[in-house]
């Protein structure tokens, strides 16, 4: 099977039994999985874990194919001042959870912003790995986030493509969504997911 035979085939996200699961449907899977779960109000430790698992296939397979992965991006951009500076940012968190630490009581600080983070750039490595093969949650996730964007900001987005109308008729369902707290904001996400999952799956071929 051949790189893009692996990413047609990954909307055919479940089986039961044995089966082999190559490098991309793992990362979909992981990603999808911590999508579902960011917008359940589930645990937010293991939405990051997987989310960065997700992140960092799609971020060497960009490196491979010579595409452009977020954290490149950034460091072109000056976002950060160094490769040390972009790494620590990125992986902090995710290491911890990953490592043992000196001792069992050491902590770190989790905030909703760097769940979110961990899943928006995991979903946008995606997007350049894939193409228009996304998996479902992700592009809700995407959706989402850009309404989340526009909502706060009255800005468009240029990705995914603009849909101002849909982004007004969920203000019109949730006018207050901007003065939400991020948890009230993830549990109205998971209303605008069914609802783009329910137009991919209408709008699929059987």
């Amino acid at each position: 099977m051949n790189e893009t035979e692996a990413v047609s085939d990954i909307r055919d996200m479940r089986w039961s039994g044995d089966a082999v699961v190559t490098n991309v449907e793992a990362a979909n899977r992981q990603l999808s999985t911590a999508i579902r779960m960011y917008f359940a109000c589930d645990d937010l430790v293991s939405v990051h874990t997987l989310a960065c698992a997700s992140r960092e296939i799609f971020e060497k397979h960009c490196r491979r194919q010579g595409k452009q992965s977020v954290a490149d991006w950034s460091l072109g951009q000056g976002v950060f001042s160094s490769d040390r500076q972009l790494w620590h940012v990125l992986n902090y968190e995710r290491n911890f959870f990953k490592h043992a630490a000196a001792t069992l009581t050491d902590g770190v600080v989790l905030s909703e912003k760097s769940v979110y983070m961990a899943l928006l750039i995991a979903s946008e490595d995606c997007r350049s790995i894939c193409g228009d093969k996304l998996p479902g949650e992700v592009i809700a996730f995407r959706f989402w986030s850009a309404f989340r964007y526009f909502v706060t900001t009255g800005k468009i987005e240029f990705r995914p493509d603009p849909d101002e109308q849909a982004y007004r008729r969920f203000i019109e369902i949730q006018p207050d969504f901007q003065h939400l707290a991020w948890s009230e904001q993830r549990h109205f996400g998971q209303y605008v997911s069914e609802c783009v999952m329910l137009s991919i799956s209408n709008a699929t071929p059987d």
